[in-house]
């Protein structure tokens, strides 16, 4: 239609987690010390991964398809390269440099911050004092005390630090990790916690911590990652501060290796711990990394797996019966839009009642015994409470969630002084 005129696809970046991103890049997907290269930003060996203050050659599409074009799978396999003719690199990305898809798949926070680097800093702590000790007992005693103590009621803005198992225990949710990480430093804060861990007299379980400064210095580590994790996650930064994290993320990876002390496996010499070094071009690059964020692709996938529990759960038909169960949840919605009265045809028009004037219900009334919503210190969570002593009192047997949710409502309607009253019995 237009002559000389030519199409050329643009992506900013794109989302996806450390795999994903390895295969999109041709990254090698192995990540053991017999590779010569984890990263798939830049150069860097993997026996120098865990170095905060290094400084790498990035890599770039040039520099891979010529490699590729003259057949040199020597230095291919140097770079941990695959000798393969990347679709990936035949995308358009930012003209601020020859990165490519390399420099195009941005280190997000879900997999790699929280179930990264928090879940490494958490292991470290317990491992320094005791995987099986009973220092390690009493500290995670003491983070369910305090986890409770914390508990966020229905305000899903705090975190979660309700763990019934503790923080060491059970599946833990990738966004949990800053829950874990705000009542571990609760926990080795607070009075009980210092004397676990410093005090002398538990020499047997304490050891470690009894070096000069160790206390302070985990402190310190867990306070910056929670205000890191602020920074992180807030919908605006300043191009002044996002200049200033190029030190200060190198800062970050230096506390990380020297208090967490990490010896299990590769001890740090992963691509998440240094890829942190990469985060501020990321941010300069593309924005605050909550555009990047995997979380909502990963909620995407929760009406697939409720589909696919209801399923036989046999290879060969597993696909389709997924398929088929959601299709059949689908049609179920749109019966129910349908009897509601609101057709597919009438979905932009909103809901058509079927039902006159005539048949419908009369207006509701309230009465009843009243009730209204307290919060018990001695049980640490909110009740129904009977406000008049003419009624024989009885047991109100409500859900606690719903409970939690009258008492969010009751505090916001404080503000214009009014109080929340609950009724017993709906006409």
């Amino acid at each position: 239609m237009y002559k000389d005129v030519k199409f050329v696809q643009f992506l900013p970046f794109i989302s996806c987690d450390t795999d994903e991103a390895d295969a999109l890049c041709g990254s090698y997907k192995s990540r053991t010390t017999g590779v010569k290269q984890l990263c798939r930003y830049c150069l860097c060996p993997t026996r120098k991964s865990d170095r905060p203050f290094g400084r790498f050659a990035v890599k770039t599409v040039p520099m891979i398809s010529e490699l590729v074009e003259n057949h040199d799978k020597v230095k291919l396999q140097k770079l941990s390269q695959q000798y393969i003719q990347n679709a990936t690199y035949l995308l358009r990305f930012g003209a601020h440099n020859d990165t490519g898809i390399h420099g195009g798949t941005p280190l997000e926070i879900l997999h790699a911050i929280y179930l990264g680097i928090f879940l490494y800093v958490r292991d470290c702590f317990f491992e320094q004092s005791g995987s099986d000790s009973k220092l390690s007992e009493d500290i995670n005693s003491l983070c369910i005390k305090y986890g409770q103590k914390f508990s966020r009621q229905s305000n899903r803005d705090m975190p979660k630090t309700k763990f019934a198992k503790g923080i060491r225990k059970g599946k833990l949710q990738a966004k949990e990790f800053v829950g874990i990480m705000l009542v571990l430093l609760t926990a080795l804060r607070s009075t009980k916690g210092r004397d676990l861990l410093t005090n002398s007299k538990n020499r047997e379980n304490n050891a470690q911590f009894l070096e000069e400064g160790r206390y302070k210095n985990w402190l310190m580590l867990l306070d910056t990652l929670l205000q890191w994790d602020s920074w992180l996650t807030s919908d605006v930064m300043l191009r002044h501060d996002v200049r200033r994290s190029l030190k200060k993320h190198r800062w970050i990876m230096y506390l990380i290796k020297k208090i967490g002390r990490r010896q299990r496996g590769m001890q740090l010499k992963l691509l998440k711990f240094h890829a942190i070094m990469h985060m501020s071009d990321d941010i300069f690059y593309f924005g605050v990394p909550m555009n990047y964020d995997t979380g909502p692709m990963e909620a995407g996938h929760k009406p697939v797996k409720v589909a696919a529990k209801v399923t036989q759960k046999k290879e060969d038909t597993f696909e389709k019966q997924t398929n088929q169960r959601l299709m059949e949840k689908h049609m179920l919605n749109l019966a129910l839009e349908e009897i509601e009265g609101r057709p597919p045809w009438s979905y932009a028009s909103g809901y058509r009642h079927l039902r006159s004037p005539e048949s419908q219900q009369p207006s509701s009334t309230i009465g009843g015994a009243q009730y209204m919503v307290q919060y018990n210190d001695n049980v640490a969570k909110y009740e129904m409470v009977l406000m008049s002593n003419t009624v024989r009192k009885e047991a109100m047997k409500v859900e606690q969630d719903y409970i939690n949710w009258l008492a969010n409502l009751q505090n916001k309607i404080r503000q214009w002084g009014e109080t929340l009253i609950i009724y017993s019995v709906h006409h």
